[in-house]
C-alpha cells in the first residue's frame, strides 16, 4: 500500500506529508460476497499488526489494534515505552467478479492514532499520528478451506 502521513505530532522521525510503503494482507473466510469480518496483517516499521476488520456498511470495514513503541528516557531505551492504540478503516473502491466470486481489487485505507500512552516514569509529550493509504490488491489462489485473500504489491 502506498501511504502518506497526514498527522505527525511529537513522533520522532515522522513528519506530515512523508510517504510510507506498507505491505497489507487481507484474508477472508467467506467464499463470495461481503464477509462480516476480514483479517488484516499489516507490516510497518518495527513490527507487524494483526487485527480483525468488521463490516460497518457495504464496502467499509473498521478495526482497532495496539502496538508498543520504543521511548528514550533518562538515558535508557524502553522498547515498550509507550502504547499506541489505533484504528484502521478500509474502503473497497474497486472489485471484479472472478468465477462467480466478488473480489476486491482496490482499497483506500486510513490509519489513526489519537494519543499514545507513556509507560515510563519520565515526562514525555503524548504524540499522535495518522496516515492514508491506497493500493491495488493481488488476488492469491483461495486456500483449500475456501475463501479469498489478497496482498498489496508494495511493501516496506
Amino acid at each position: 500500500m502506498a501511504g502518506r502521513v497526514t498527522v505527525a505530532k511529537d513522533i520522532k522521525g515522522e513528519r506530515r506529508g512523508q510517504r510510507a510503503e506498507r505491505a497489507w494482507r487481507f484474508t477472508s473466510a467467506c467464499g463470495s460476497g461481503p464477509c462480516p469480518t476480514v483479517a488484516l496483517v499489516r507490516r510497518r516499521t518495527g513490527g507487524i499488526d494483526r487485527l480483525t476488520l468488521s463490516l460497518r456498511s457495504p464496502g467499509h470495514y473498521t478495526g482497532t489494534g495496539m502496538f508498543y513503541a520504543a521511548l528514550r528516557c533518562g538515558g535508557h531505551r524502553y522498547n515498550r515505552g509507550e502504547s499506541v492504540p489505533f484504528t484502521i478503516t478500509v474502503t473497497i473502491t474497486g472489485a471484479q467478479i472472478v468465477n462467480g466470486i466478488d473480489i476486491a481489487t482496490q482499497v483506500n485505507a486510513r490509519y489513526t492514532n489519537r494519543t499514545r500512552k507513556n509507560r515510563t516514569r519520565c515526562v514525555a509529550l503524548p504524540g499522535h499520528d495518522a496516515a492514508v493509504y491506497i493500493g491495488l490488491l493481488l488476488t492469491l489462489p483461495p486456500p483449500t478451506t475456501g475463501g479469498a485473500s489478497g496482498q498489496s504489491p508494495a511493501g516496506s
